[in-house]
């Protein structure tokens, strides 16, 4: 799956660093520009599959800005949302008839702005949206008592990346069982070996890519909650 790239562009840094994290727990790869120019530079160069354009910025403002990247083939297919914090109807008709798909006033919340944004790309949160977490998981094949022990730093709705001591062979239908810091009760599921390869490194470690393949709805329901909660913390 591609990664959504999102550039923002706004002149204070600091805003930027409050709506990256939330974009970066989303699995989104961030590009950042601090003017009109620069934003547009960018946008011609890496493509990204959305531009957060800030209105008030010094020299081209936010409508300026888009209209230029509508009028540019190479960046006109682009969907374009323009942050500002004049609510007057006025500014938001020229940022539409700019090309603008959005307005949105500040401020506006993190998360509020990344379902916007999630929106747009027509990701459901893409909704496999990882957050990376140390977890205990041991993984129990199928008909066989015994179990390959492991850990992930890396799990979402549709499956995790186990590190364990031993490869298990792709194709393969494993029960999984693991526990979530702070939930009480461990989440159980079956799961699919998509792939699974030797981990780099001196110690004999393998890297197993898990699709999960069913589940009960109470464990779906925690591990879902879990992860939307940690990607808008």
């Amino acid at each position: 799956m591609t990664t959504a790239r999102v550039l923002l562009v706004d002149d204070v840094a600091l805003f930027l660093q409050f709506e990256r994290p939330f974009f970066e727990r989303a699995g989104c790869a961030i590009l950042t520009a601090s003017s009109g120019d620069e934003a547009l530079r960018s946008a011609r160069e890496h493509k990204p599959h959305i531009i957060l354009l800030d209105y008030e910025m010094p020299g081209m403002a936010g409508d300026d800005v888009c209209r230029a990247l509508k009028e540019d083939p190479a960046t006109r297919h682009i969907p374009v949302l323009i942050v500002t914090s004049h609510a007057s109807a006025g500014v938001a008709e020229r940022c539409r008839r700019a090309g603008a798909m959005d307005v949105l006033t500040k401020p506006i919340a993190g998360k509020a702005l990344l379902e916007r944004v999630l929106g747009v790309l027509q990701i459901p949160h893409r909704v496999h949206v990882r957050t990376r977490v140390a977890l205990e998981v041991s993984l129990g094949r199928e008909g066989e008592a015994a179990a390959v022990f492991g850990y992930s730093d890396n799990v979402s709705e549709g499956g995790m990346l186990v590190e364990t001591v031993e490869p298990l062979e792709q194709g393969a239908e494993v029960r999984i069982r693991f526990s979530l810091p702070g939930r009480g009760e461990p989440i159980e599921a079956v799961a699919e070996v998509v792939r699974s390869s030797a981990h780099p490194g001196p110690a004999q470690r393998f890297d197993v890519a898990l699709r999960f393949t069913g589940g009960g709805d109470a464990s779906k329901a925690i591990l879902r909650e879990y992860i939307r909660g940690e990607v808008m913390r």
